[in-house]
């Protein structure tokens, strides 16, 4: 103890100074300065799960694709149909086609009816090689061809699928004419007929609201 006594004495401003530098040292270590602790003061590794308050953490505190995405959610409702767009620009016209072949049929035509009309009449679209149609009496037509005075050939002629009566039939015949020889010379007559049930027969009668087409061939 006398030799410890002696030393403090001889070395006791330099052991007061140790005691103020550990002391100082100790006191900074327990009570920081605010804001005074950094990434460069913790170690790697330093902050551990027990560390962390669970669900302090947000999306936003993790690195890009380290988070799963979660499942999918239902289908939202549709949303408000959008307003039209522009009309877009008209297309080129197309190639136009070879020329069809020529028809061999020496004149056609489609003669509309439409009772009680003021007659009967031609559709440009689908006549060709006639002159005229008239009709003296109910169902009987007279009609008269462009470039023959006479029938070449015996024509055709069928109900057209256009007219407004279920049961329809049409009929032709070189010279025969309904209620008599009534069509003038240089023309041919055409008879239309519709179907009429009558005491549980069917009975042709002549009709003047049948619409055909007729072809020479």
């Amino acid at each position: 103890m006398r030799a410890f006594g002696g030393y403090f004495r001889r070395h006791h401003v330099a052991l007061l100074a140790l005691f103020i530098a550990l002391g100082g040292t100790s006191y900074a270590a327990v009570r920081l300065p605010a804001n005074s602790v950094g990434s460069k003061q913790l170690k790697n590794g330093a902050v551990t799960s027990v560390k962390v308050k669970d669900g302090s953490l947000l999306v936003e505190d993790f690195r890009s694709g380290q988070v799963p995405a979660g499942a999918q959610g239902p289908a939202g409702p549709q949303g408000p149909v959008g307003a039209a767009g522009p009309a877009g620009a008209a297309g080129s016209d197309g190639e136009q086609g070879e020329p069809g072949f020529d028809g061999t049929a020496l004149a056609f035509a489609t003669v509309r009816v439409d009772a009680p009309g003021p007659g009967p009449t031609f559709d440009a679209r689908y006549t060709w090689g006639f002159d005229s149609v008239t009709s003296p009496a109910p169902g009987a037509y007279c009609l008269t061809l462009s470039d023959y005075d006479s029938l070449p050939s015996p024509p055709i002629a069928v109900a057209d699928p256009s007219g407004h009566l279920g049961v329809t039939s049409a009929q032709v015949g070189r010279g025969i004419g309904v209620g008599g020889g009534l069509c003038p010379a240089g023309s041919f007559s055409l008879g239309t007929f519709r179907a009429v049930i009558s005491n549980g027969s069917v009975i042709w009668e002549p009709s003047n609201i049948v619409s055909f087409t007729v072809v020479v061939p």
